[in-house]
């Protein structure tokens, strides 16, 4: 008991942002920072919206895997809207195997660009409008204009004719055939083999990597991760006690890192996305080890089988 209750408390969090004051309507970032047993899976729980005085936008994922040291790094957003001070409720982080810790509370002082009494200031009144001025008639120079062009295009027709040149014939591009997944796992073995040194070679590298994990997901659990958002598909796999176990605690990290280089323009070295490639390499061993046999589908519901079904 001793010893469960010192590993609990050696778990904290800690909430800051880059300064208290701010704009109204201005985006702030909050950062949390977690300790944690080593490479434990870690989920942040925003605080919820105090409306009308601040939301809470969506920042990095909110399920992540401690390093090798336990620390892990979330953020999210709030977007302040009255003017004065605003405490910002603490954040709840689940510690898988440790239980849940609280973030500290903020306090930000907000300040409104157009006075603290601008948003119940009332509108001006609109004074002096003049009205426009009469136009000429139109109509003559139209006619005019009409008369000048069809005179131009007739005589110009009559003096020079041009022969119809033969319609060329339309060239249609041959569809790109689409890979298999044996194919995009083919993909993350070469580039773990060779990893590029180019910068743009290494972001597509990792829009590679993220394909093939999404590809096998999809084939092997009929899980739609193509047609969904990071967040999304792995808020769903931690919500479900279907999954567990066949690797699934390297999922969420081979895709925020791959993210991080696709979306956030992250800068990489050649050994970083080698590290990935071998990562997703993992998953996919892992995970084909949990089922019956690479290319079998999953057990039906009440068969035997281990890892995810």
């Amino acid at each position: 008991m001793i010893i469960g209750a010192l590993i609990v408390l050696a778990a904290t969090a800690t909430a800051s942002v880059r300064s208290p004051r701010v704009d109204v309507g201005e985006s702030v970032t909050v950062t949390v920072r977690v300790t944690a047993r080593p490479n434990a899976t870690v989920t942040l729980r925003p605080p919820p919206p105090n409306i009308p005085a601040y939301t809470i936008e969506a920042g990095t994922a909110r399920m992540l895997q401690a390093d090798p040291s336990g620390l892990v790094e979330f953020t999210f957003h709030v977007l302040p809207w009255e003017n004065g001070e605003i405490r910002i409720a603490p954040a709840t982080v689940d510690i898988a195997g440790q239980g849940q810790v609280q973030t500290n509370a903020l306090t930000l002082e907000a300040t409104n660009p157009l006075g603290p009494d601008a948003a119940n200031a009332k509108a001006k009144d609109i004074r002096d409008i003049r009205p426009f001025p009469d136009e000429p008639a139109a109509w003559p120079f139209l006619l005019a204009s009409i008369a000048a062009g069809a005179a131009a295009a007739f005589f110009y027709l009559r003096s020079r004719k041009t022969p119809e040149k033969p319609a060329e014939p339309v060239v249609v591009a041959a569809p790109r055939p689409e890979r298999s997944l044996a194919e995009w796992i083919d993909a993350v073995r070469r580039i773990a083999e060779s990893p590029p040194r180019d910068p743009e070679k290494m972001r597509e590298a990792h829009f590679t990597i993220a394909e093939a994990v999404r590809r096998f997901v999809e084939e092997r659990w009929e899980i739609p991760a193509s047609k969904q958002t990071t967040e999304e598909f792995l808020e769903g796999v931690a919500a479900s006690d279907r999954f567990r176990g066949g690797g699934m605690s390297i999922l969420p990290v081979v895709l925020e890192a791959c993210d991080r280089v696709k979306w956030a323009d992250d800068v990489v070295a050649p050994q970083d996305t080698l590290e990935v490639a071998k990562l997703a390499l993992d998953f996919f061993a892992a995970s084909r080890g949990a089922m019956r046999g690479f290319g079998d589908r999953p057990p039906q519901d009440g068969a035997q089988g281990g890892g995810l079904r």
